[in-house]
């Protein structure tokens, strides 16, 4: 009897130990069972970020400033338009009156900001390049006024790396993006972050045009880091994406389509846009209804603009969440205390991924359910990317390619641009359509202020917008909003 005794407390010491050691496992182990790679930097625990971006530096940005207080925000990422008023040393003694003067703000200049960035600006009120070298210095930061003036430069803080470039200001070059594919292909970080100011229209929802190009979210997109922008006065956020420039509209994930639960891995990202830090609030002018799913390919998976009565606000994204270094909990809150987006990044780490058959776009439902078949990987749906008669697929060095194929479309294929109907879009055309641009009395439309009060279609930036402005980069412009590839220039 003793014997069995001993015999069935034995058993039951072995089952508990087992029990045990799954469930300290299941706890201490990243959920999904996702194996980390060897040497990875993981995020501090619970690591917190604000994004935000034009500011101004009144009482509105004070008031986001506070709430990042409230919110324990380790660090705050700026993307670019500070002041507005050429005072930089105004700026940052207001972020040293509210969160004090090593508190980690790591930035991007936006175009609002140029006159003041370069040293030796002449300002009297200092120049921001040199105040903000000073800065980092003070916060433990080794970012150097050398790196600031660049435009190219990386931050890693807490386990996350940061990448700031400026794309936008200047023509268009490869450097940018062979910036951040060395930089990225050289880092052991397990999260990357892509910031810089500016946006492409299609990932935007106000009247921004094209003004960084696709290389630089290609190469975001190839090595799976998150996109952050600014430059338009709103929020919004897309679902997961794995094609940036298809012929219409970005495309969603088909694995992972739920609106709130985003995965980021190598050809699978999502990109923001937190433009709410002060400054002012526009309206939602693309991918109508203003009502979730919204429109053009159900991209995004909120907006909150003047449409939907924005307040101003921050975007507040949590690394190292919950105990697992694959996973990141993102928020919008306003200065009002009301969150407005909430939503659940999850980092693969896993070579191969988890997924199911392709829904076609027009099919996406406000909330999908993943299904999940462990049999194809990432790469699998990397290989075969969407490529329209009209483009190449870009790598991450290299531009995309336009090809000019003839189109089926019937009737006029120059669209509303061509204006005497002659199948051409030409100098004919042209002061019918730049009327609706704000061309008569050399008044401007656009009065975000890129190159003088006309913006970015003041070709020649002379301060008007007239028939000067229609050479070969005006018909350019104009094509960005009628794109018809088979219309002869």
């Amino acid at each position: 009897m003793k014997k069995t005794i001993v015999v069935v407390c034995f058993v039951l010491f072995v089952f508990s130990s087992l029990v045990l050691l799954y469930i300290l496992s299941s706890n201490l182990s990243p959920q999904d069972n996702q194996a980390l790679p060897e040497g990875d930097v993981l995020p501090e625990p619970n690591t917190k970020i604000a994004f935000i971006g034009d500011t101004g530096m009144g009482a509105n940005f004070k008031k986001v400033l506070d709430l990042i207080n409230a919110e324990e925000a380790d660090a705050v990422v700026h993307l670019g338009d500070f002041d507005y008023t050429d005072n930089p040393q105004g700026f940052v003694s207001v972020i040293d009156e509210k969160l004090g003067e090593t508190y980690p703000y790591l930035v991007v200049a936006g175009n609002h900001d140029r006159s003041m960035w370069e040293p030796n600006c002449n300002s009297g009120k200092g120049c921001y390049s040199e105040i903000f070298a000073q800065r980092y210095i003070t916060s433990g930061i080794p970012v150097t006024l050398e790196m600031l003036l660049s435009d190219k430069y990386h931050v890693d803080f807490q386990g996350i790396q940061f990448l700031f470039i400026g794309p936008g200001r200047v023509d268009q070059g490869p450097e940018y993006a062979q910036f951040l594919d060395t930089t990225m292909s050289q880092s052991d970080n397990l999260w990357k972050i892509c910031n810089w100011h500016f946006n492409q229209e299609k990932l935007q929802l106000g009247g921004k045009i094209d003004q960084t190009g696709w290389e630089v979210y290609d190469t975001c997109l190839d090595a799976g880091a998150i996109i952050a922008t600014a430059h338009e006065h709103s929020y919004q956020r897309t679902r997961s994406i794995i094609n940036f420039h298809t012929e219409e509209y970005p495309k969603v994930n088909p694995l992972y389509q739920d609106p709130n639960d985003i995965y980021v891995y190598p050809g699978s990202t999502f990109v923001f846009v937190s433009g709410l830090g002060g400054k002012s609030i526009r309206n939602q002018d693309r991918c109508l209804p203003s009502e979730f799913p919204y429109g053009c390919n159900q991209e995004w998976a909120k907006v909150y603009t003047s449409n939907q009565q924005a307040k101003f606000g921050a975007l507040f994204v949590e690394f190292n969440y919950d105990g697992d270094p694959t996973k990141a909990r993102g928020y919008f809150k306003n200065i009002e205390d009301v969150i407005i987006d909430s939503f659940e990044i999850t980092l693969k780490t896993n070579e191969a991924q988890q997924t199911t058959t392709p829904v076609p776009s027009s099919e996406l439902s406000p909330s999908p359910t993943n299904i999940f078949v462990p049999s194809v990987s990432p790469s699998d749906i990397i290989s075969t990317p969407v490529i329209t008669p009209t483009q190449l697929q870009p790598s991450s060095t290299t531009s995309p390619t336009i090809i000019p194929t003839p189109s089926e479309l019937s009737g006029n294929t120059c669209g509303k641009s061509d204006i005497d109907d002659d199948g051409r879009f030409s100098i004919a055309d042209f002061a019918e359509f730049a009327k609706s641009y704000g061309i008569g009395g050399n008044t401007c439309a656009d009065k975000d202020v890129d190159y003088g009060s006309c913006g970015g279609r003041d070709v020649n930036r002379d301060g008007k917008l007239n028939i000067a402005d229609f050479g070969a980069p005006g018909i350019g412009f104009a094509q960005r909003y009628y794109p018809k590839a088979s219309c002869a220039i």
